[in-house]
C-alpha cells in the first residue's frame, strides 16, 4: 500500500521521484526490492519517475527541448545498438544482453530527466540536498561498521541485511580480501572513492554559503568523507581531488589554497601513520609483481600491453551482455582495461569512443563560462562544485573505469552532468552579492524545501 501511494504521488509531481532517487542511490545504491530481480531500488525509482513524466507528456503539462550536449549524449544512446547486436551474435554467455543494455541506457537517461524535472531553485535545491544526505547516511553507515574493528568483513552482514544481490559477491571477495581498506555501500573501495570525488567539491563549496541546520550537516558529511577516503586507500581518488583543488586554486575559489595546503599536511600524516596506506601507495611505483606484494600499477600496465589485442578481436565492442573481465578470464590473451574511455571502446566497439568524447566537449562548452563569469554567489558556487566533481572524475578515469558502465554510479554521475548543464544555462536573477541570497521559487515548494536559499544561504 506504502508503495502504491509513493508511485501514485511520483505519478503526480515526478521532480519527487528524482529526489528519492539522487538520496537511494547515494546512501545504498545496490540495495533490491527483490534480491533475485537485476534491479535496485534506484533504478525501479528512475523508471517509476520516467513513468510519471510521459504521463505528463502525454497531458502537455511537460515542455523540454533538447540541447547540444543531450543531443550528443542521444547519438552515443542510439549508436549502442551495433554493440549490442554484435554481442549478442558474436560473444558468448551474452543471454543477458537484453537486460543489461536496458539498464544502462535507463542509468544514462537520468541527465534527461534532471533538465526535463528541474524547472527552478527548489527543485534544484532538493535533488542537490538529497544527494547530500544520501552521501552522509552512506558513510555514516560505512564508518559505524569499519571503525568497530578496523575490518572491512564486519559490511558483510549488513549488506546481506540491505538484499545486495549475489552477482556482487566477487567484487565483495575483492573487496573484503584487504580488510584494511573500508568497506561500504558501494562494495569496491575505488567505486567509493570515485563516488567522493564527484561529491565532496560540491558539498566543500556549498559550505562557503549555506548556514544552518544544513551547515552542521555538510560539516559532518565532509569529516567522515574525508576519513572515509583516506581509509578507502583509493590514490586514483586522492589524485583526482587533488586535481580538482588545484583547478578550484586556479579559478581562486574562497580558502581553497588554504585547504589544498592542509589537506595535504593531512594526507602525509595519515600516510606516516597508517601502515596499510604505506604499503598502497609504495606498490604505486612498482612496475613488476614481487613474491609478497602484487603491484596493482603492473596490472594496469599489462592491460594497456593486451588492449590492442582486444581491439583487433573486438572492434565493434563486446556489449553488453558479458564485462571485460569476463573475456579476460575465458582467453589468457586479453586483460579487461582500467580506463574510462578505452572502456567504452573495449564495451562498445572504436566508434562510440569518438561519440563519448563529442558529449564530453559539448557538455564542456556548455559549462565552461559559467565557470568565468560573476561574483562566487550560491549560484556560482554550486556550479563549480558540479563541474569540480565531474573533472575529478575524469581524472580518475585515467586509472579505473567504473564511470563507464557500473550501474547506479554513472547515473549518479550523468545526475550531476545534468545539474551542471541547468545551472549553466539558468539565467542568472539579480542576486544580493553580500548575502547571497537567492529568489523564491516560481512553482512551489518540493517538500518544504521551497526559498531554501533565502531562508538558509548566508
Amino acid at each position: 500500500m506504502v508503495a502504491l501511494s509513493l508511485v501514485a504521488v511520483i505519478f503526480s509531481r515526478p521532480i519527487l521521484g528524482l529526489v528519492l532517487f539522487a538520496f537511494m542511490a547515494c546512501f545504498l545504491p545496490f540495495t533490491r526490492i527483490i534480491a533475485t530481480l537485476p534491479i535496485t531500488i534506484s533504478e525501479a525509482l528512475l523508471i517509476v519517475t520516467w513513468a510519471g513524466v510521459l504521463l505528463h507528456i502525454l497531458s502537455a503539462r511537460l515542455d523540454w527541448r533538447l540541447g547540444k550536449t543531450e543531443r550528443a549524449v542521444l547519438v552515443l544512446l542510439v549508436y549502442s545498438v551495433v554493440p549490442f547486436v554484435v554481442g549478442m551474435l558474436l560473444v558468448p554467455e551474452s543471454e543477458l544482453s537484453l537486460v543489461r543494455w536496458m539498464r544502462w541506457l535507463l542509468n544514462m537517461s537520468s541527465i534527461f530527466l534532471v533538465l526535463m524535472l528541474v524547472r527552478d531553485d527548489s527543485d534544484l535545491w532538493a535533488v542537490v540536498v538529497a544527494t547530500l544526505v544520501g552521501a552522509a547516511f552512506m558513510l555514516l553507515l560505512s564508518l559505524g561498521s569499519f571503525l568497530r574493528h578496523f575490518d572491512a568483513r564486519d559490511m558483510l552482514t549488513v549488506l546481506d541485511s540491505l538484499r545486495y544481490p549475489l552477482e556482487y559477491r566477487t567484487m565483495m571477495a575483492e573487496t573484503f580480501e584487504d580488510v584494511s581498506r573500508i568497506s561500504s555501500p558501494w562494495l569496491h573501495p575505488n567505486i567509493l572513492g570515485g563516488f567522493l570525488t564527484l561529491m565532496l567539491p560540491l558539498a566543500g563549496v556549498m559550505l562557503l554559503f549555506i548556514r544552518e541546520p544544513l551547515r552542521m550537516l555538510l560539516i559532518l558529511l565532509l569529516g567522515m568523507a574525508i576519513v572515509v577516503l583516506l581509509f578507502s586507500i583509493s590514490r586514483a581518488a586522492m589524485i583526482g581531488l587533488g586535481f580538482t583543488l588545484i583547478w578550484f586554486v586556479h579559478r581562486r575559489v574562497p580558502y581553497a589554497g588554504l585547504v589544498m595546503v592542509f589537506g595535504a599536511v593531512a594526507v602525509v600524516v595519515v600516510i606516516l601513520s597508517y601502515p596499510p596506506i604505506q604499503e598502497r601507495f609504495a606498490s604505486m611505483f612498482m612496475v613488476k609483481h614481487s613474491r609478497t606484494v602484487v603491484s596493482s600499477t603492473a596490472i594496469r600496465l599489462d592491460e594497456y600491453r593486451a588492449f590492442d589485442r582486444a581491439v583487433v578481436r573486438y572492434p565493434l565492442g563486446v556489449g553488453f551482455g558479458t564485462d571485460p573481465t569476463t573475456i579476460a578470464e575465458n582467453d589468457p590473451e586479453l586483460r579487461q582495461i582500467s580506463n574510462l574511455w578505452l572502456n567504452y571502446v573495449y564495451k562498445m566497439g572504436i566508434f562510440a569512443l569518438p561519440i563519448f568524447i563529442w558529449v564530453t566537449l559539448c557538455w564542456w562548452r556548455e559549462v565552461r563560462e559559467r565557470v568565468k563569469e560573476g561574483p562566487f554567489d550560491a549560484y556560482r558556487l554550486t556550479h563549480m562544485g558540479l563541474v569540480g566533481g565531474l573533472l575529478g572524475t575524469f581524472v580518475i578515469g585515467l586509472f579505473d573505469h567504473y564511470f563507464s558502465f557500473q550501474w547506479v554510479l554513472i547515473a549518479v554521475f550523468w545526475l550531476f552532468m545534468g545539474l551542471s548543464l541547468y545551472t549553466a544555462r539558468r539565467r542568472v536573477p539579480d542576486v544580493d552579492v553580500t548575502t547571497h541570497s537567492l529568489p523564491a521559487s516560481q512553482h512551489g515548494p518540493v517538500y518544504g524545501l521551497n526559498r531554501l536559499p533565502t531562508n538558509l544561504v548566508k
